[in-house]
């Protein structure tokens, strides 16, 4: 019996022909065992099988990958909303160059003063991977009403341009 952490992980015996499944029985010896699961580092161990019941735990540990984000303009505030474990809660936090994140989905949202939100979602790999977003310009005028078109259909809500200033 292979027990993994976290739970569901794959299990596999490459030299034995019939398939990994709890409680099988397996002559003495040494086995090659890969154990992986999406957004964990895949482990390839060799565990031993001697005579009775044998009970192995294996840990994965969590993939991480580094996320290069690259704006126009370049000093676009720039977050990323991920989860620290695959299935788990969401947060969200701004970008950190050179800081690697947790292999798997993510979306990257940036913002600038004047200009229009970019986003965009990928599935993360463990090579990591390099994002270009491109803020378009907003040309508005003060007093100006306008609406976007939402993703899903429709427009959203009504906008007026406010003048600059405080509040």
């Amino acid at each position: 019996v292979i027990d993994t952490s976290p739970d569901g992980a794959r299990v596999t015996l490459p030299a034995v022909k019939e398939r990994y499944a709890p409680g099988m029985r397996l002559p003495i010896g040494e086995y090659r065992v890969q154990v992986s699961l999406a957004g964990y580092r895949t482990a390839d161990v060799r565990l031993p099988v001697r005579y009775g019941d044998n009970r192995h735990r294996i840990e994965l540990e969590r993939a991480f990958a580094e996320l290069r984000v690259i704006t126009e303009p370049a000093d676009a505030a720039v977050t990323v909303s991920y989860a620290d474990d695959p299935g788990g809660p969401v947060r969200r936090r701004p970008l950190e160059p050179g800081r690697a994140l947790p292999v798997g989905p993510v979306e990257i949202r940036a913002s600038a003063m004047g200009r229009r939100s970019a986003s965009r979602r990928l599935d993360l790999g463990p090579g990591g991977a390099t994002v270009r977003l491109t803020l378009a310009p907003m040309r508005v005028t003060a007093g100006e009403r306008f609406r976007d078109d939402l993703s899903g259909g429709g427009q959203g809500p009504a906008m007026i341009v406010v003048p600059a200033g405080a509040f």
